[in-house]
């Protein structure tokens, strides 16, 4: 099995004060509010919707099992999906068979869920990431405890993972490799298509309407006067006379 097996004491509640169940309660509403963001970034980004795909390891089952956790209830109840699909590599089950009786429970709970057939990988690691591959194109959501498997899958982009916290499921934030594809996909958002730029006529987005647009270049020299600030010429007003000449219209003094 993928892992060191480790044994906890089960969890049982305890008697606790009203202040530390108020302090944990509204750190709980906190983790969820956290999860459901990262769950709307892997929807939004690599289509991973409900109902979701659960790959279920026996490392996790085991300790999942020794702690307490009712795994069928609490991985649909983090997901927010009850209508989750929970499956189990046959790798999984083989291994468990294996150990014997120190993982009896923990195969007696993974034969209730569907087994899901892979390649002839024995070793369940590698049946996983087998079945996550290089883009995880099935969208599953992978439940170890198996932090070097963690870590492999992590390298994907867009595969979420999950783990035990004694008796805490914990949903890790996006890796990486899923930021990271991330930004080349928002890069590319912003970048012209080959027919934008066929419509903009010029090689880089650019169209000729707006190269050829030039700022005209400032006059160099002396500036003329100010036309509203020369004062006109003042003409003299002239008359018809009768005799076809002109005389001139004398101003008539103010007295």
């Amino acid at each position: 099995m993928s892992g060191a097996l480790s044994c906890h004491s089960a969890c049982t509640p305890a008697s606790v004060d009203p202040v530390t169940s108020r302090v944990g309660t509204m750190g709980r509403l906190k983790r969820n509010k956290t999860y459901r963001k990262y769950l709307q970034f892997y929807e939004l980004n690599f289509q991973i919707r409900k109902p979701y795909r659960v790959l279920l390891d026996g490392n996790f089952m085991h300790t999942a099992v020794v702690n307490g956790v009712l795994v069928r209830d609490k991985v649909p109840s983090l997901l927010g999906d009850t209508n989750a699909d929970l499956q189990v590599p046959t790798a999984v089950v083989g291994e468990l068979e294996k150990v014997g009786e120190p993982v009896a429970a923990a195969l007696a709970l993974a034969l209730t869920f569907k087994r899901l057939k892979h390649g002839g990988d024995t070793n369940a690691a590698d049946a996983i990431k087998t079945l996550v591959g290089t883009r995880n194109k099935n969208k599953y959501i992978v439940c170890t405890q198996d932090a070097s498997l963690r870590d492999e899958l992590a390298k994907v982009p867009g595969v979420p993972l999950v783990y035990l916290n004694h008796c805490a499921l914990v949903l890790e934030p996006p890796s990486r490799a899923s930021l990271g594809a991330h930004r080349k996909s928002e890069a590319k958002k912003i970048i012209p298509t080959r027919d934008e730029r066929r419509r903009l006529q010029v090689p880089g987005g650019v169209s000729k309407s707006a190269s050829a647009r030039k700022p005209k270049p400032r006059r160099e020299g002396p500036k003329g006067p100010n036309p509203l600030s020369v004062k006109k010429r003042i003409r003299s007003e002239t008359a018809d006379d009768g005799g076809g000449g002109t005389r001139r219209r004398k101003k008539r003094a103010r007295s």
